[in-house]
């Protein structure tokens, strides 16, 4: 997450007017059940909730020059 923020920058997407569109805030709950194994408790079977955004459209672009060959370098993406 640290080398994504360090090295990209994301922001809104421009519709066909030039404006910038502001995603809606959805989002999708779940329901999941995993295992915690440690040196002190063998099994702990644990069920949790969570919620992840869904998909919205955005712009993703390295900040830098400096970025974008570092990212090419490592071949994440085509850093055009």
């Amino acid at each position: 997450m640290a080398t994504i923020l360090a090295t990209l920058s994301i922001s809104k997407v421009k519709g066909d007017d030039g404006k910038e569109i502001t995603p809606e805030a959805a989002f999708t709950l779940g329901i999941t059940r995993f295992v915690f194994t440690s040196y002190d408790v063998a099994c702990d079977l644990t069920t949790g909730y969570f919620s992840i955004p869904r998909p919205f459209a955005c712009s993703i672009k390295p900040r830098n020059e400096m970025a974008r060959s570092l990212i090419s370098q490592i071949g994440i993406a085509d850093a055009d």
